[in-house]
């Protein structure tokens, strides 16, 4: 029986010495170069790219969409501080407003401000560079939302300051915004937080 390594009626030649060599051969016999047996002259087969399903396309979605909405209640909260906080008719002096500046009440437009930045982040990022936005968003919503009672607890003694000389007054539309605002900031960091882990989870084949 012929000795399939020193079989050369194959048509393979040397890469090197052009001879003719062995397909089974680790080594050409001519001139020692590697021959097509040799492990290393095997080509590396890449790793297939991570599969991306369409949950994680979903999830990513999700990411960007609870960003818009984190800045539109940052932009409203900001917006409702300097809007009319409270409203008032006084007999023979017409309506008084008052807003945020004129009550020196600065949380909303500070707490507002940051949720607007802490937004853009999430727009301008991928999910993994807003790991750690989101429970800071959520922190500066609830810390809004909680602060901002101080100064509607002000308003609320004011009109019944006006409710005992006879005056009509009503909260304004600023501090309704600024209300919803910071609702609407937390809904939107807890989904926004729940998102992103749920992005960067490692997907299953």
């Amino acid at each position: 029986m012929k000795n399939p390594m020193t079989n050369t009626g194959t048509g393979l030649t040397c890469s090197r010495c052009t001879r003719p060599i062995d397909p089974y051969a680790a080594f050409c016999s001519s001139c020692g170069a590697p021959g097509p047996a040799n492990p290393t002259q095997q080509p590396a087969t890449p790793s297939p790219p991570a599969p991306r399903t369409q949950a994680a396309a979903d999830h990513q979605l999700s990411v960007g969409a609870h960003g818009w909405l984190l800045l539109a209640a940052g932009v409203a909260v900001v917006a409702g501080f300097f809007l009319p906080w409270i409203t008032a008719q006084i007999p023979l002096a017409g309506n008084l407003t008052a807003n945020g500046t004129d009550l020196e009440a600065w949380v909303p437009l500070g707490g507002g401000s940051i949720l607007v930045l802490l937004a853009l982040q999430t727009l301008t990022s991928g999910p993994a560079g807003t790991r750690y936005t989101w429970p800071l968003a959520l922190l500066v919503a609830l810390g809004t939302a909680i602060l901002v009672a101080a100064p509607y607890q002000a308003v609320t003694d004011q009109l019944g300051t006006f409710d005992n000389q006879g005056i009509r007054g009503n909260y304004g539309i600023g501090l309704w915004l600024i209300a919803a605002g910071a609702l609407l900031s937390v809904l939107a960091a807890v989904g926004g937080w729940g998102a992103t882990h749920r992005a960067l989870k490692p997907t299953r084949p």
